[in-house]
């Protein structure tokens, strides 16, 4: 599992389902890229304004992500595995869900959340 963000990024995100065989990576850069890993292939798809950079930010402060704890897959069975990480105010860190979706994450889902309004917009408006 990817656990920590490449470089000139400050968030990234790797959905793992081993049974599946499915796995798909996002990864948020400073400039505003927003890159995808599907099927082996990375694509740019979307591109966010300064000001939606800085609302992810705001948004990965305030859900708690930073702080928030893993959680166990422990007696789940069929699960993935979702992790965050990120490279925020200077703070690097990662945490993972690995009973997805079986149980979820407050954190992930008040970012995911965001970032899914986010995504649409910088795509309707062709950034």
């Amino acid at each position: 599992m990817q656990t920590e963000t490449p470089p000139g990024s400050y968030l990234s995100t790797h959905y793992r389902d081993p049974i599946r065989g499915d796995e798909t990576r996002y990864v948020y850069y400073e400039d505003g890229r927003v890159e995808v890993l599907i099927r082996r292939e990375w694509r740019v798809l979307c591109t966010f304004s300064e000001r939606q950079v800085r609302s992810v930010k705001d948004v990965m402060r305030s859900s708690g992500l930073p702080s928030a704890p893993e959680i166990s897959g422990e007696g789940f069975h069929d699960t993935a595995v979702y992790t965050y990480a990120w490279d925020l105010d200077g703070e690097r860190g990662s945490v993972t869900n690995r009973a997805y979706p079986a149980r979820s994450h407050q954190a992930f889902d008040e970012l995911e959340a965001h970032l899914g309004s986010v995504t649409a917009e910088a795509m309707e408006s062709g950034e």
